[in-house]
């Protein structure tokens, strides 16, 4: 049975890019190493796993592609920070070695980069953390 997956990248500019795929893996590796190097996500450099989701149809997973891509950005930056709150990578790149697969962890004793603060404006603003 094939698993059908949407996932949101995110740039360290908070750069957004929605995809769907049914070989997550590629995928990813093809977004990191900018195998299309006309496409969006290599030209912005939008390659941080922020959010993945999992789906057992091709109909609900292109369903909800096109859901989120419909959204405001504000509404998609709160689904990213529901479960994501320092948009950690959650898929971060292999250490060197001879496994190939990428691992789906997140480091919760990591300091966030990245936090939100809501101005009175109906935006989001986006301040950068520097790592110690």
């Amino acid at each position: 049975m094939k698993n059908f997956v949407v996932y949101i990248l995110a740039s360290i500019h908070c750069v957004l890019y929605i995809g769907m795929t049914s070989n997550f893996e590629k995928r990813l590796w093809e977004h990191r190493e900018k195998i299309y190097p006309e496409s969006f996500t290599a030209q912005y450099n939008v390659t941080r796993l922020v959010r993945i989701e999992y789906y057992p149809d091709f109909g609900q997973a292109v369903a909800r592609e096109k859901q989120l891509k419909g959204w405001r950005r504000g509404k998609k930056v709160r689904l990213i920070e529901s479960e994501n709150p320092c948009w950690e990578d959650l898929a971060p790149p292999a250490a060197p070695g001879p496994s190939t697969t990428l691992g789906m962890t997140r480091d919760h004793g990591a300091a966030c980069k990245v936090a939100a603060v809501v101005t009175s404006a109906p935006t989001v603003r986006r301040l950068r953390g520097r790592s110690s």
